[in-house]
């Protein structure tokens, strides 16, 4: 959970490191969080600390959304 409490900031926050540090790794057609992502995800907080297969699993779903 972040320190950052207002869900628009922190999908601010989230699109910075997404779209400008991320910059051209970033998938063509990827869409920005909102603040009511960012709610939803909030109310469903990471339960396991098994943090490797949590990004594998992460890293599948990103994988299958992207544009081939």
């Amino acid at each position: 959970m972040s320190l950052i409490r207002d869900d628009q900031e922190l999908a601010d926050v989230m699109n910075f490191v997404l779209f400008r540090m991320g910059g051209k790794s970033t998938p063509t057609g990827t869409k920005p969080f909102t603040a009511a992502e960012i709610h939803t995800l909030r109310a469903q907080p990471i339960t396991t600390t098994n943090l490797l297969a949590l990004r594998a699993e992460v890293l599948s779903r990103a994988a299958a959304q992207c544009p081939r």
